[in-house]
């Protein structure tokens, strides 16, 4: 049966048949899966390609009315499943800690969530009583978290089974519930629950103290095992917020699984990949914009993927604005939105996150400025500006991360999460916090060397691009400013016969000049090898991990800075060379952190700061924010699937490589 709003989601459906594994029920079972919410409780433009033209997409409100209708037509066939980043993303997340978000999903009756990487953001005490609770409080989130691959790295458990253990051999414990059966008319499921393998790398190590992630080798095929002999399950269901690259490869190396409902890389499948072990792998993009409905038709005495006795049918829906709201969830999401805008807006709202406070200070609907740039980072791999290369909003906030910091240059993470801010538009605190959530703030070491400089975009283009997904590092390459280089991203992996070393980023530039990539640091001078004193570096900085900077993992050890609210540069982490031992000490002296300046509002001083400052005056343009910033030689984007993707799901190979450029 399809959907009374199946036009107006523009939901696209195809059917084909398939095998899994039963062993007595039959009937059919309907799965539908949120992905990546990433705090976005309202609609947003949508500025790439796929967009539907004159409508906002998203809105937790009218996605609660297409989960109600698909119930509706489906009476007692129904699960719904939510994975990835979740809590975070947004102003009403951070400052909530995740409650404002956690108040709204919890009303949509989720059945099994996979927590996402950034769900971690607020700290173990925080994420646990999220998503597990204890003996006497039930978890904030009611949605039955599930982490087959996330354990204590301090606690066992004897009874513990399909898992790591520690290095007596004992297994180590899990924080959450592995896995759960569920009998839905009929029909026996078996959900395997999966968390990142790679928790949050550019924040402080504190949000994930005392866990370990892990890749899911070892608790895939032993969970297949249970869940058919002993649990006696007719379908494998994995919610997975691992990579879809490593998805693809653990379903390819483990067969048992039916389906795989995915998060974390943004894609959106508008076609099921399948496997040739027969898996069905699907992700439903980012910020509430896409819903995925999976019909699941099963004979009995179906026992694994491909043995005939499974047909499916996928619909896709874009969430867009002629959908109409919830009204009970619409009010939800007015109510955690008060305290956050005009006219009922609560001043000194504060968090602290990896030991950094910061407080909102302004409504997020408050206009900062406008733009005459789509500003976004989402494009895909073969449309100009590919998001996994670059994006005009995180040109944008390197920018202003630089002018703040009065450095020669900055950088930022590829991170895969934002917003959209069309062309002619206003910039509002909101958006803002969507393309910065995490209470970051400016830092900086001016000891950065050439060889630095080319090994964090060789290291990041190695963590986006490598053929073996296990090697990805998360995100997409560095956002730059007053950098730039030449990429070919198939280079350095022999695909063209070529050996020695690798080199994708070439022809690097600072300032337009040059740069010395066989220029190293030398400890004992404070200074790079050839008598530089060394380029001046803006990052991120966090007061738990105050001896660098989140873009130059070599700078530990060096001199580090950060800037205070008035544009004071600071020394936190000064190193000092022992010439008898060869040893460097580090002394740290951190400032208070409300004194220090939030990335976020180092955006909204450069938005609003005259332009014969350094500043853009109000506007975004085309002059003042110069794009493609690396040239693109070669990407690996031959893409193998029927649907675009941002990211290579099979990294540079011969097969989704083009021919070497001349």
């Amino acid at each position: 049966m399809k959907l009374k709003y199946l036009a107006m989601a523009c939901a696209i459906s195809a059917s084909f048949s398939i095998g899994s594994q039963t062993y007595a029920g039959s009937g059919e079972v309907v799965f539908i899966h949120s992905g990546d919410i990433h705090g976005h409780l309202v609609p947003r433009a949508n500025v790439r390609s796929d967009s539907t033209p004159g409508h906002m997409e998203g809105g937790l409100a009218r996605m609660a009315t297409v989960i109600q209708q698909i119930r509706q037509e489906n009476l007692g066939k129904t699960l719904y499943f939510n994975t990835g980043d979740t809590v975070q993303g947004s102003a009403e997340a951070l400052f909530t800690k995740g409650q404002a978000l956690i108040d709204v999903v919890n009303m949509l009756g989720v059945d099994a969530h996979a927590p996402g990487n950034w769900d971690f953001l607020y700290g173990p005490a925080r994420f646990e009583a999220t998503f597990k609770g204890n003996s006497t409080t039930a978890p904030l989130a009611n949605w039955n978290a599930m982490a087959a691959n996330l354990y204590y790295t301090n606690q066992t458990d004897s009874t513990a089974v399909c898992g790591v253990k520690n290095a007596s051999g004992v297994p180590l414990k899990r924080v959450l519930p592995p896995y759960m059966v569920k009998t839905v008319n009929g029909v026996k499921v078996g959900v395997i629950g999966f968390t990142t393998a790679r928790a949050i790398a550019a924040i402080s190590p504190t949000v994930t103290a005392g866990y370990l992630f892990n890749d899911g080798k070892v608790e895939l095929p032993c969970y297949i095992n249970q869940l058919r002999s002993a649990e006696q399950v007719d379908l494998v269901v994995l919610i997975s917020e691992l990579e879809m690259g490593r998805d693809i490869a653990l379903a390819e190396t483990y067969p048992g699984v039916d389906l795989i409902l995915n998060s974390d890389m943004h894609e959106k499948t508008l076609q099921p990949i399948i496997t040739p072990t027969g898996t069905l792998i699907v992700e439903e993009g980012q910020d509430g914009t896409m819903l995925g409905e999976m019909h699941f038709q099963v004979s009995a005495g179906h026992t694994m993927p491909g043995d005939g006795k499974v047909t499916w049918t996928w619909t896709p829906h874009i969430i867009i604005d002629t959908i109409r709201e919830n009204r009970f969830v619409a009010a939800k999401v007015k109510q955690v939105r008060t305290p956050f805008v005009m006219g009922t807006f609560v001043p000194g709202q504060a968090v602290t996150v990896g030991g950094n406070t910061t407080t909102l200070l302004r409504p997020i609907d408050e206009v900062v400025a406008y733009s005459n740039v789509a500003l976004h980072r989402s494009n895909f791999m073969d449309e100009d500006m590919a998001g996994v290369v670059e994006g005009s909003s995180h040109d944008l906030i390197a920018d202003a991360m630089r002018w703040s910091a009065g450095s020669d240059a900055a950088a930022l993470r590829g991170f895969r999460y934002g917003t959209h801010i069309p062309v002619g538009s206003a910039i509002t605190m909101q958006d803002i916090y969507h393309y910065i959530p995490i209470a970051a703030k400016v830092g900086r070491s001016p000891k950065a060397c050439g060889y630095d400089l080319k090994f964090q975009a060789e290291n990041a283009s190695d963590g986006t691009f490598n053929a073996d997904a296990t090697k990805w590092t998360g995100g997409w390459l560095f956002g730059y400013s007053n950098v730039s280089y030449d990429l070919d991203a198939c280079a350095g992996y022999g695909i063209d016969g070529a050996t020695g070393a690798v080199d994708r980023a070439t022809n690097m530039k600072v300032g337009g000049n040059p740069v010395n990539i066989s220029d190293k640091y030398n400890a004992a001078t404070q200074a790079c090898f050839s008598g530089a004193a060394g380029y001046s570096v803006a990052g991120y900085w966090y007061n738990d991990d105050p001896g660098t900077i989140n873009n130059c993992a070599p700078c530990r050890g060096r001199l580090i800075q950060t800037v205070k609210t008035d544009g004071t540069v600071v020394d936190v982490a000064v190193p000092t060379y022992n010439a008898t031992t060869g040893v460097t000490t580090v002394a740290y002296t951190l400032p208070t952190s409300t004194d220090l300046l939030d990335i976020s509002e180092a955006v909204v001083n450069y938005l609003r700061a005259p332009s014969a400052s350094g500043g853009i005056g109000g506007l975004v343009s085309v002059a003042n924010l110069p794009l493609h910033r690396l040239n693109v030689k070669r990407l690996p984007n031959v893409n193998p699937y029927s649907f675009k993707t941002i990211q290579p799901l099979r990294g540079a190979t011969a097969a989704t490589c083009p021919a070497a450029p001349l």
